[in-house]
This record gives C-alpha cells, structure tokens and sequence, in this order.
C-alpha cells in the first residue's frame, strides 16, 4: 500500500517568473504520486482564493479514489471565520463526503482512498491559546509575522484491510503542538489495543528538526527521514509517518510541484 501526505497550501502556486497552469500542475502530481491513499492538510473548501474548488473531491476525482472525507479546522458564516464548532450552528457538519454535503466555505484535512474505507473518525484536539511567529516567502523574500492559531482535528479512515490512517495538522505554536501530538497519540493507543488494527499518524507535525524528540516517544517512531520543507530549499522535516515500533516502511521517491511549499512525502507499507 502507497500512502502520501501532502499539505497542499490549498493549492498555491510557487513558480516565481514563469506562467503554471495551475489546474494543469495539481493533475499532473495527484497522478504522479499514483498513490492508494493521499492525506491532505489545508485543503480549502468552497472558497474565494481557490476558485470556489471543492479540493477534497477535486483530487479524489484525479485519483480515481471512491471513498474521501474532508474534516474542517474552520469555516465561513456570513464573512466570519469561525473554529469549527464555536458558533455551536449545525451550519457545517463534521465531515463533507461524498453523502455528507455544505455549501459554507472551509478550511481544514481530508484524507482520500482507493481502499475502501469502512469508517471515519473525527477528534478535537486543544487550541493554541497564543499565536506564534510564522514565515511567509513572496517573491522571494521572507518574513515573519505573527499569526493567531486556528482550530486543530484530526481524522482517522479505517480501512477494510485493517490498516488505520490518522491525518493531521498540527499548531505552529511549540507548546500546544506537542501537547496536541499527545493527545493524538493517546488516541491512537486507544484504537491500537485493537490488535487487528494496523495504525498510522500522518501529517504536518509542524515540528521542525531541532525538536525531533517531540515527534518519536518509546511506542511511536518516524517511519522515514525527508526534508519536506520549504519546497524551494528543504532544510526541515515538518511531515511525518508515525507508527508502533516493528512497523516497516519504505520510502518512495518524491514528487516535485510547482503547488505549496511543502514536498510531498509517500512510503510503502
């Protein structure tokens, strides 16, 4: 089984001096990873700056994939973002699949599959309640500002073989990110004394390489080394796979994009 994690930027183009057809280029990669399984972080949904794209079932399309969830962090009501569910409105529901539908605009994680998936699980995982600061590249040049967290989840797709894939997005800020790692670990423990399961986390950690003791813990491990980010000259390794110790991966070759600035980073189980 291939398995991908990419944060997609909701699909920004980084190709500084040269005309990319935008559309052209996420077709090309969602089929270059030729993956059964692509786990998505800020995926838009049904907003402005991304042609009102429903991007989950967008990319499921260019798979090929019959089964996907898109799991928002937050949405839009009346030109308001809000955390997802802070306005306690039954607006927006958990998760959008293909039975599942809004029209409110969101921003969060999906996860999409060949393999059918039997069940989804979704889990709230605690806010960062500061900002941090935060790098943004233009033209070359970048900055730092800084930015309010939003609303972090997580989304689980059990699939029929018994593999469990677990995608995330966690917060930039140092103290929440890894009290929320905790949280998902604890979680994923919780699925794992199933011992038919085969459990995975997957996702931007958001935890750069001198804090890489915050990512491995005595029961779960990275299972591969890549420098994923930023895209236009790697020096960081901010996207994982987590698994129990024993388990084996091997890593794929990656893709290169003119979309995000993240690499994508694929193993095989």
């Amino acid at each position: 089984m291939k398995i991908t994690s990419w944060n997609i930027q909701h699909g920004e183009v980084y190709a500084s001096g040269i005309e990319i057809d935008r559309m052209a280029e996420i077709v090309r990669t969602v089929k270059a990873f030729n993956c059964d399984v692509l786990a998505l972080q800020e995926v838009d949904q049904l907003n402005d700056r991304s042609n009102l794209e429903e991007q989950t079932k967008l990319f499921a399309e260019i798979m090929g994939a019959k089964y996907w969830a898109f799991a928002p962090s937050v949405w839009r009501k009346n030109e308001e973002w809000l955390d997802w569910p802070q306005s306690g409105s039954s607006d927006f529901p958990p998760l959008i699949t293909e039975a599942i539908t809004s029209k409110q605009p969101g921003y969060g994680i999906s996860i999409i599959s060949r393999s059918p998936v039997i069940k989804w699980e979704r889990k709230e995982l605690s806010k960062a309640l500061f900002g941090w600061w935060l790098p943004f590249t233009s033209d070359g040049v970048t900055k730092k500002y800084w930015v309010k967290d939003h609303a972090r989840n997580a989304l689980a797709a059990y699939l029929e073989d018994g593999t469990v894939i677990i995608n995330t997005h966690l917060s930039w800020e140092p103290v929440f990110r890894n009290l929320q790692l905790s949280q998902l670990k604890r979680w994923a423990n919780q699925i794992a004394k199933d011992k038919s399961l085969r459990v995975l986390i997957v996702g931007d950690l958001n935890i750069p390489n001198d804090w890489q003791e915050s990512v491995n813990s005595p029961r779960w491990r990275s299972l591969v080394k890549q420098l994923t980010f930023p895209v236009w000259k790697p020096n960081q390794q901010i996207d994982h796979f987590l698994a129990k110790r024993g388990t084996k991966a091997i890593l794929e070759p990656s893709v290169a994009s003119k979309i995000s600035d993240h690499l994508p980073i694929s193993i095989t189980l």
